[in-house]
Formats: structure tokens, sequence, C-alpha cells
């Protein structure tokens, strides 16, 4: 059963957030049972298409929280390759990635954590790599875009379309490696906004 808190989420989601994401995270907070028995059937190309999304919404709140900054530089890098990434892999470095992300750009804490993440949690130090899912991952990538988008419409007073960053597009044959590429695309875009952030000591 949905808890009220719960259900207030979702109830206010409902005013921002595109139906696909809605119905997802109603299914993950009102299935039953404990997560490693839950499977969404989502792939790493439904994460690497998010991914792709969370990079754009990362750019463009750049643009309203640091105007006076040259994003050419941080628009121009490209995902590195990696190869023999798991699912846990891009798992760890998001969930590594989302404090930084939070602190620098002002992002609201997320919402809470859905029961079926928190028991794979647990069990990351007893079971194998191999028993976190892309659909885990997708839920977790998808709070991160939720915050970043809700960002940006609190940043524009809800001037802005935001439907851009739910853009659902059709990839092709990804597998995990290919989405720790983007994964770490967004550290690397968000150190390099970090440190053309940083004044010039030896200025006047």
């Amino acid at each position: 059963m949905v808890k009220f808190g719960e259900a207030s989420l979702v109830i206010r989601a409902m005013r921002r957030f595109p139906v696909f994401v809605l119905l997802l995270c109603f299914f993950v907070i009102s299935a039953p049972g404990k997560g490693k028995a839950l499977e969404l059937g989502l792939t790493p190309s439904h994460v690497f298409g998010l991914w792709q999304n969370i990079n754009f919404a990362f750019l463009e709140l750049q643009k309203v929280h640091n105007p006076g900054i040259s994003l050419d530089q941080v628009r121009a890098l490209k995902a590195a390759s990696f190869k023999g990434k798991r699912p846990a892999d891009v798992f760890q470095k998001a969930r590594a990635l989302w404090p930084h992300l939070k602190a620098t750009n002002k992002l609201d804490a997320m919402p809470s954590t859905p029961a079926w993440i928190l028991d794979y949690q647990r069990l990351e130090g007893d079971l194998e790599q191999r028993t976190v899912t892309p659909s885990q991952v997708f839920v977790l990538s998808s709070h991160i875009l939720n915050a970043l988008v809700d960002a940006i419409a609190k940043e524009t007073n809800g001037k802005q379309a935001i439907s851009q960053f739910y853009d659902l597009k059709d990839f092709k044959d990804k597998d995990p490696s290919d989405v720790f590429g983007v994964v770490d695309l967004l550290y690397r875009r968000l150190k390099l906004v970090e440190a053309m952030n940083v004044p010039n000591k030896g200025g006047k």
C-alpha cells in the first residue's frame, strides 16, 4: 500500500513531470515484496537515454546559475570510453556524484528512496555486483533528473518548458560501460564548471 507521504509526493509531481516518470515512480513505491524480487524490464539503453537528458538539463541549469561563464568548453566535452562496467558500477558512480551535484547547484533533496533500492543497498556487501539491475539505476537517475529540472523551473519561475528534458530518444544496444561514460561525462562537466568559477587569486 502507498503511504500518505509517498502519495503526496506523486500528487505534487503530477504538476510538473511527464506521465511515464509518474507511472514508474508510482509502480515502484506501491510494489509489494522486497526489491530483489522486483524488475521493471529496463535496459542500459533506457538508462543511457536518461543520462543524455540529465547532461542536457545540467547544461541548461548552468545558464541560470553561471551566466558569467562561457559553456562552450563544458558543452564540448565528450563521453570517454569504458569497458567491463556493470550496473553496480553505474549505480555507485551516480550515487557518489549526487551529493556534489546537489551542493554545488543548490538542488533540493531527493524524494525518499523506494524500499526496494534500500534493500539492494543493504545487500551490496553480500551479493555480487550483477545483482544491481538497470531498473534500479534508472530510478536513482530519474531522481537526479527531476531535481535538476525542478531547479530550472524554480530559477526561471516556470517560464521555461521542461518537456524537452524528458524526450525519450530511441537508443539501441547500449551497455553499462556506455552508461558509465555519460555519468562520468557529467562528473567532468561539473568539475570544469567549478574550476571556471574559482576566482583568480593572483588577480586584483
